[in-house]
């Protein structure tokens, strides 16, 4: 199997500092008005009218402030303000993965068991799409592969980039090493019409169907092991080619399956999975590459519509 690794490689650049002058308020040039000898005349205008708005009846959602020293917005963990351009140079690429309410990192070697992030401050999270985004827009959802930049750092020695306590406290209950994001993040995220999850040439890869949350599932219960075949996954070495639900992706540094759900399958592992058999993947997926490549691993092929089961006879 042939894998590619991009190294990031940063600078360590230095936070510029500046002095800020005092400045002197300027003198009011306004001037000075001369008292008229002119008598006016009674004013005709009603007096005024005081009238009390009404109660509004918009509510206004408000999200509360970040703190300077850093902090905890949902699962995001975040760093301290006012770091400026500090940056460390070691490079990051894995899954986004919510263990235990902690996000972490999964790289693609073994032995990789994942990492706690401590994202720069500004980042948000949202909890009904399990999503991550940055301060420059980019959003990063659970599962998705990324890539970016920054420093392993021990959590009991983290003070330098985030001064919070309770961020402290959230950080070490994730872990005994976090991974200190200080570049910008590139996502590679899933097509939502459907797929092929196979990174930089690796020889193995997940073909997904299209995202099609709460569609019907058919009945069907399958038996496999997981064998990988010319580049294909498969239910055996004469089983079916395999179509994964949305989320799935493949792992080449581990050869395995990682569900959506954090479980993994190994090549060799007997499972269970419900769905249906096929002869064309155009129902489940509308790209044209994940229709092509299920064609090319076979052609007839089950389609995983329910979550897998490890283990059977």
């Amino acid at each position: 199997m042939r894998r590619l690794v991009l190294p990031l490689v940063f600078a360590l650049v230095g936070v510029a500092c500046s002095d800020t002058a005092d400045e002197t308020a300027p003198t009011s040039t306004s001037a000075t008005l001369e008292a008229s000898t002119t008598t006016a005349p009674p004013s005709t205008t009603a007096p005024p009218v005081t009238t009390t708005a009404p109660p509004s009846t918009t509510s206004s959602t408000t999200t509360p402030p970040l703190d300077p020293a850093g902090g905890v917005a949902g699962a995001v963990i975040y760093q301290r303000d006012g770091l400026g351009d500090v940056a460390e140079d070691a490079g990051l690429f894995g899954f986004l993965r919510l263990r235990n309410g902690c996000l972490v990192s999964v790289g693609l070697e073994p032995g990789d068991t994942g990492a706690p992030l401590l994202f720069p401050f500004g980042t948000t999270w949202d909890a009904e799409t399990q999503a991550v985004t940055f301060p420059d827009g980019v959003t990063v959802q659970v599962g998705d592969r990324f890539e970016t930049g920054g420093g392993g750092h021990a959590t009991d020695a983290i003070e330098f980039w985030v001064e919070s306590p309770a961020a402290i406290e959230a950080l070490q209950a994730c872990g005994e090493r976090a991974f200190v994001i200080r570049h910008p993040v590139v996502s590679f995220a899933l097509d939502p019409a459907g797929g092929v999850d196979r990174p930089f040439g690796a020889e193995g890869g997940v073909i997904y169907t299209a995202e099609c949350e709460g569609c019907p599932a058919e009945e069907a219960l399958g038996r496999f092991e997981l064998t990988l075949v010319d580049r294909c996954l498969t239910g055996g070495i004469d089983g079916p080619v395999l179509a994964w639900p949305f989320g799935t992706t493949w792992n080449p540094g581990w050869q395995r399956v990682e569900l959506i759900d954090g479980r993994v399958l190994e090549l060799g592992d007997r499972f269970e999975a419900g769905g249906g058999f096929h002869d064309d993947l155009g129902r489940f997926a509308t790209a044209r590459v994940a229709i092509d490549e299920f064609a090319r691993c076979g052609g007839s092929g089950f389609v995983i519509q329910s979550p897998p089961s490890l283990g059977w006879g």
